[in-house]
């Protein structure tokens, strides 16, 4: 549920928990929360569909790549790889995601179809968290070792191994380079914000 995460510039996510999140102290189980600030995204398209996308960005859909790698979904036992870096730097919660997507000056921030995304997405619940990110690409991806554990609907993986020996993850990690100059990311985030804030009920929480 994100845009613009590829190739290292700004990406938006619209997160509510999968039935196998744990939940924290402050939310109940299969809700979502902010667990790490700074995350490796998993190019992953589980329980995606064209039929949400708006029609101008369904040509760019391909059900069966995403930033270049196969299809991970439904393959535990195929290792995954890894390059790119997400740094949370603003969060809001959404009380209702369908008047938020439909919003005509939020358009230019996700590719999705407002009804059609909501009417798969939050059947019950319309609430969500929208997380602005800054991305960026190590220099060569880490390969990480996959089993049954590692799919399914959840928001977080948490100590997985990596598949490549004696590799220093932490220095892989420093080699991270943004893609879109502070200028413009900047001024995207501004934008964001200044659309989110004629929105009702939509609270800062980070």
């Amino acid at each position: 549920e994100g845009h613009k995460g590829h190739k290292g510039g700004g990406c938006v996510l619209f997160r509510r928990g999968g039935i196998k999140d744990r939940g924290d102290s402050n939310s109940s189980s299969g809700s979502f929360h902010i667990k790490h600030r700074s995350f490796l995204l998993l190019p992953t398209q589980f329980h995606a569909s064209s039929a949400i996308l708006r029609k101008e960005h369904m040509q760019t859909h391909d059900s069966n790549k995403f930033h270049g790698y196969a299809k991970a979904d439904h393959l535990p036992f195929q290792n995954i790889q890894l390059d790119v870096k997400a740094e949370v730097t603003q969060a809001w919660h959404v009380p209702d995601a369908r008047e938020c997507l439909s919003a005509t000056a939020t358009a230019q921030f996700h590719p999705f179809d407002p009804d059609a995304f909501a009417a798969s997405r939050f059947k019950r619940d319309n609430s969500a968290t929208l997380l602005l990110l800054r991305c960026s690409i190590l220099s060569s991806p880490l390969t990480f070792k996959a089993d049954g554990e590692t799919w399914g609907c959840f928001s977080w993986l948490d100590n997985i191994q990596t598949e490549e020996e004696d590799v220093d993850v932490d220095k892989r990690l420093a080699t991270a380079r943004y893609v879109v100059e502070d200028d413009e990311y900047e001024q995207r985030s501004k934008e964001l914000k200044d659309v989110l804030s004629k929105l009702d009920g939509i609270v800062e929480i980070l």
